[in-house]
């Protein structure tokens, strides 16, 4: 009887740490832009209830 193929992860236990390790870093990355989006300093678009001056659309918008 042919005998099953183990995963690699089986071989490497570390292959299993690996995967954890990147999916906390990509669930981090995730949370991250979540936070950005919320923070008005690191927005990249202006909301309408920022109640921007001039100067602060035109900076957004690229114009000096």
């Amino acid at each position: 009887m042919p005998r099953k193929k183990k995963a690699a992860s089986e071989y490497n236990p570390s292959e299993k740490k690996n995967a954890k390790e990147k999916e906390k870093t990509v669930e981090a990355h995730e949370q991250a832009d979540k936070d950005i989006k919320k923070d008005p300093d690191l927005a990249t678009q202006p909301r309408p209830e920022d109640n921007l001056d001039e100067g602060e659309l035109a900076r957004l918008e690229g114009e000096d």
